[in-house]
């Protein structure tokens, strides 16, 4: 092959020939995760040095959706910012199609009517995973649920918000975070991604594309759900305990957030129940951090990368 397309920059494929071009399709990754932990606790700055001396190797072009998003992943990933090309992500194409099919199956496979769908995005938590070395036996708590370690009256009082405005949330959790300590309790209101692909096919992004808003934490897909316009809702229930171990890249995270944040189950219902009021107060915000962050917001991705690797190419 002319052409090697990669998902990710993790993978270290030295096989490639001389003759080959490598090309990562990458996902944003800065902003909120802070990677430079990795470096200071295998190696420090030789270390670093050593992956961006691979990465150069390895890796002929990147993927990225704007200039700026460019520079923090070259800058959070040791990679050769010069190697990035502006084109979006493939994958974020799909917020621009009629998915109107997919919102009405996955509607009609609940057992209520359905108002609002959020789709859930958390991210794994490395002071929860024995493989990582932030890991701390101390702050695992085995019966969690995928919202933190709730009490029954804090249950009952999301799932009262979710009758109430006859909410749909699908839990798309890490699958880290999902086989470390989530506890799956059943709820009418609450669908888990795993299981509701066994009867829809589906993918994450084609789920964002038909959501309402958008709950997550400190996961970057949030820079595709900023794609759709739409409401997002931060839920940061384990702030300290993130920020002591993985930290954020930028620090004061809360400077970059475009929409509600909330830190216990409390203030979650009230923005549940502030957006299904079609009250957006962050709609400003979103917009500005929308247009700082995407260059192109128009679905012509996938053709942009086509024409540029191969322009002799029918349509």
């Amino acid at each position: 092959c002319k052409y090697v397309f990669l998902d990710n920059s993790f993978d270290k494929l030295f096989y490639k020939s001389n003759k080959q071009n490598f090309v990562c399709l990458n996902y944003f990754g800065g902003l909120f995760k802070n990677e430079f932990f990795k470096w200071e606790s295998n190696g420090g700055y030789k270390r670093m040095l050593k992956e961006q001396h691979d990465m150069y190797k390895l890796y002929d072009y990147h993927l990225s959706i704007s200039e700026i998003c460019s520079k923090f992943i070259a800058l959070d990933n040791c990679l050769y910012y010069p190697r990035f090309l502006n084109f979006g992500f493939p994958r974020n194409d799909i917020f621009f199609r009629d998915n109107t099919e997919l919102r009405n199956r996955i509607k009609a496979h609940v057992d209520f009517n359905v108002k609002h769908i959020i789709t859930y995005v958390p991210t794994h938590r490395d002071y929860e995973n024995p493989s990582k070395t932030l890991y701390d036996k101390n702050k695992i708590k085995k019966t969690r649920t995928i919202f933190g370690d709730l009490t029954d009256t804090e249950k009952v009082l999301l799932e009262t918000v979710l009758e109430e405005t006859q909410t749909l949330i699908i839990a798309k959790v890490h699958p880290i975070q999902e086989r470390a300590c989530i506890n799956n309790e059943v709820s009418k209101h609450i669908i888990f991604y795993g299981d509701l692909i066994k009867s829809i096919k589906t993918s994450l992004n084609p789920l964002l594309s038909i959501s309402d808003f958008m709950i997550t934490d400190y996961t970057t897909a949030v820079y595709d759900f900023l794609y759709t316009g739409r409401p997002i809702i931060y839920y940061f229930y384990d702030y300290t305990e993130y920020k002591d171990s993985r930290g954020f890249f930028i620090n004061p995270i809360q400077s970059i957030c475009a929409g509600h944040i909330s830190y216990n189950i409390s203030e979650l219902v009230d923005a549940i129940r502030d957006l299904s009021n079609l009250s957006d107060p962050y709609r400003n915000k979103r917009q500005f951090i929308q247009e700082l962050f995407i260059k192109h917001l128009d679905g012509n991705s996938t053709e942009r990368i086509k024409d540029y690797f191969f322009p002799n190419t029918k349509k």
